[in-house]
């Protein structure tokens, strides 16, 4: 927590609240500054700026580099304060950055997003915050639910702005710098994706595109790895979490492993991450989740600023919190982002960027090949489709159908985001890409497992992600194959078995058995909740859906367990 004052006469009022947080929650004064003071937990990281500049709250590494940054000396020190990009540019890691500047105080998150950052004002005085529960301890806000902002996070899940779901609470989006000067504040985009997504950043050689994306992961994970002696990696047997666990072989860290599987063929994967552990010599545990055990009324929401929580994210993730618990971790590891980050497009994108790129030649008919291969269609319909889709590069991604939201909800227009603002001459493929790093920043977010140990995502590492923009999509379809740059740069570290999978796992019927033992307690919810009350469900065709006899053969309860998962979310605010 972090406090900035505007003037002297907020000062006391920002002592106030310091004391009432070291009293409250058991912080410890990291820092003080001329206009501010940084509180933190006795055992969080802080790395201090010389000559008071300020300090980086969490883990800090030089550019290219897993080496650990504990103290940043007097030039660089300047440097950033001079510019807070040189930040972003000349190191990366998991942090937020709070700059002590009288004249500009600011603060930095970086572009992974890996340290939650939330900021409310109030009579002079900035708080900023990892936890909104600080806030309503302190009685700085109400909980009070902002619906028309949770209207359009409903119509529109997974993209952040700064404005969520709580009245008063702001979020600082990552890659972003804030500044407390004035009476309003400033907001500046210091890291987009588009720097990296640019076509003139593109590698233009497939192999240069491998070994780059080899040595990045390698050194992502290590870097998150150095303070780990014991280490739970979340073991899907998929290609993402599968790389993340050939990565920490290679830096020699101990693992377990440990595999969710339901007891239906889309929800078993056990054969695929026995064979990931076999191939790394570490011992693995398999852990049955079943929709008999999920009980709704039990299983409480995450206290977030916004409904990012799921009955089976949560079943899932105290499943894995009990294991880390068990065995006595000290870090968690997961591959979750690597859809998003790898290039997992399931559009013909990749044909329309090697239009753009390279025009209708030799280049564009193989890209063309490639995905009729991945999707197992005609050749012609994905050159009609590309051509189309390089043609109206400039419209914008449109948003899954969303069923049971009311039509003033659903009419919504998606929110600003201020990496969805495009180049004009910017490819499909990385605007698809793009809009995927959008919806996956709050993945961390849903996993409450962080309470008993760090939680690492090697694949949502700046350096990862830059790294991943370069790729063009079109290489990433290879052969007909997906991730196929990822797959290659790991081919003799995984089982041919990973290597050669095309099908994903999924917990459909899994939703579908949740659903049907909930249905009658998920027909209350909904139809008589808060989110009907507001307006923003569609009771009619809620009614008529719960009304149904039918077998289920459709998957609008997955949506029903989304709208549930918010209504249990509201019921946590005012």
């Amino acid at each position: 927590m972090a406090l900035y004052w505007r003037d002297d006469a907020a000062r006391a009022e920002a002592e106030r609240i310091a004391d009432a947080a070291i009293g409250a929650i058991g912080f410890c004064c990291a820092a003080r500054f001329p206009r501010g003071v940084v509180l933190t937990e006795a055992a969080t990281s802080v790395v201090a700026m010389a000559d008071g500049a300020g300090v980086v709250i969490g883990e800090l590494f030089a550019r290219g580099s897993a080496r650990r940054i504990d103290r940043l000396d007097t030039a660089a020190a300047r440097a950033i304060a001079a510019d807070s990009a040189v930040l972003i540019n000349d190191y990366w890691g998991e942090y937020v950055a709070l700059l002590a500047s009288r004249d500009d105080p600011q603060v930095l998150r970086d572009p992974s997003g890996a340290c939650a950052c939330y900021t409310l004002g109030d009579q002079g005085v900035a708080v900023i915050m990892s936890d909104v529960a600080i806030a309503t301890t302190l009685g700085l806000i109400d909980g009070a639910i902002n619906w028309l902002v949770l209207a359009q996070w409903l119509a529109h899940p997974g993209i952040r702005t700064e404005a969520t779901c709580l009245v008063r609470v702001d979020e600082i989006l990552p890659g972003t710098a804030w500044s407390f000067a004035a009476e309003s504040r400033f907001r500046r985009t210091v890291w987009t994706p588009w720097s990296f997504a640019a076509p003139d950043r593109q590698f233009a050689d497939r192999k240069e595109a491998v070994d780059a994306l080899r040595k990045t992961a390698l050194l992502a994970t290590k870097a998150c790895a150095a303070q780990s002696t014991s280490a739970l990696l979340e073991m899907s047997g998929g290609l993402d979490s599968s790389i993340v666990a050939a990565c920490l072989r290679n830096a020699d860290v101990p693992i377990t492993c440990v595999s969710l599987w339901a007891p239906d063929p889309g929800a078993d994967e056990r054969r695929y991450a026995q064979a990931v552990a076999d191939h790394i010599k570490a011992p693995i545990h398999f852990v049955r989740l079943a929709a008999e055990d999920v009980d709704l009324a039990a299983i409480s929401p995450i206290r977030k600023p916004r409904p990012v929580d799921h009955p089976l994210k949560r079943a899932a993730d105290l499943a894995l919190e009990r294991e880390g618990l068990d065995r006595n971790v000290d870090s968690f590891f997961s591959g979750s982002g690597g859809d998003f980050v790898l290039g997992y497009l399931t559009s013909s994108a990749p044909a329309a960027d090697a239009l753009l790129a390279r025009g209708p030649g030799v280049a564009f008919w193989k890209a063309v090949a490639d995905v009729a291969a991945l999707h197992d269609c005609s050749v012609w319909k994905v050159a009609a489709l590309a051509a189309r889709k390089a043609k109206r590069r400039g419209a914008g991604g449109t948003s899954a159908e969303r069923p049971f939201l009311s039509d003033a909800v659903r009419a919504r227009d998606a929110p600003p985001h201020p990496w969805l603002d495009a180049p004009r001459l910017h490819w499909p493929g990385k605007r698809e890409q793009i809009d995927s790093l959008i919806r996956c920043q709050g993945i961390r977010e849903e996993r409450d497992r962080r309470r008993i140990a760090p939680l690492r995502m090697p694949m949502l590492t700046q350096p990862m992600v830059e790294a991943c923009l370069r790729v063009p999509s079109w290489m990433a379809v290879t052969g007909g194959r997906n991730r196929a740059v990822a797959r290659d740069a790991f081919a003799d570290d995984l089982p041919s078995k990973i290597l050669q999978r095309r099908t994903k796992g999924n917990f459909t019927a899994f939703n579908a058995a949740l659903f049907a033992r909930h249905r009658g307690a998920l027909r209350e919810m909904l139809l008589d909740g808060r989110l009907t009350a507001q307006g923003l469900l569609d009771r009619s065709a809620l009614a008529a859906y719960f009304s149904t006899d039918r077998p289920l053969a459709d998957t609008a309860y997955t949506a029903v367990l989304d709208l549930a998962a918010a209504e249990l979310w509201t019921h946590g605010w005012r």
